[in-house]
């Protein structure tokens, strides 16, 4: 699910923009890349999970 489809919360917004900060810095794609993959899938999954909760209710 794209993220620019979900209205997210300003904390899930928060987190999501500073992972994505961290994510765009040569210096730590070089340093640890699988785990800049990982916070990337995670920070998907925060704004997946955000998404199917607000909508329930």
């Amino acid at each position: 699910m794209p993220r620019q489809k979900i209205d997210p919360h300003p904390a899930v917004n928060h987190i999501y923009s500073n992972i994505r900060q961290i994510a765009r810095c040569p210096k730590a794609r070089e340093l640890a890349p699988e785990q800049i993959a990982q916070l990337e899938f995670l920070a998907d999954k925060l704004c997946e999970e955000y998404f199917l909760l607000s909508t329930q209710q």
